[in-house]
């Protein structure tokens, strides 16, 4: 698990996330307001704990709190503002998520966050590497989206 704090023994659940600096005078706070840290579950670990669940639980943990700490910390409170988050495929590591499962539950996440949180001005950008897996999310992403669209008109018809 990871420390909440740095020398800190109190852990971060799986599933959940916290936010930190970058560090002052790294590279990371050149270009980014804050770190948001989140444990996913290893794939193949624990009978008792749903690992896609619990990858669910990342994004939305990870998600609210990156956007909302770094529009704090950058002092962007304007509904003009643009706020950036950039994320990787969260557990398709070393926590050995099939590439397919992790690009599953990334996209639901991301578009469940959009529809139901997002508030405009928000940017979640995806750095991954791998064009092939990149083009795969943004498929997968376009198709949660079509779904999401479609149940909501089937909703509103009646």
């Amino acid at each position: 698990l990871l420390p909440i704090l740095y020398g800190s023994d109190e852990k971060c659940p799986v599933g959940r996330a916290v936010a930190t600096s970058p560090g002052w005078g790294s590279e990371l706070s050149k270009e980014y307001e804050c770190v948001v840290h989140t444990v996913p579950p290893f794939y193949h670990h624990s009978p008792d704990v749903n690992p896609e669940e619990g990858l669910s639980s990342c994004y939305k943990e990870a998600l609210p709190l990156g956007f909302r700490e770094g529009a704090k910390k950058a002092g962007l409170l304007h509904v003009s503002d643009v706020i950036r988050v950039a994320s990787p495929l969260i557990g398709a590591g070393c926590r050995g998520f099939p590439g397919r499962v992790a690009i599953k539950v990334a996209a639901e996440e991301s578009v469940r966050w959009r529809d139901n949180e997002g508030a405009g001005g928000e940017v979640l950008a995806f750095g991954i590497p791998d064009r092939v897996i990149a083009d795969e999310l943004v498929n997968e992403i376009e198709q949660e989206d079509r779904k999401r669209r479609k149940a909501l008109r089937e909703t509103n018809s009646f």
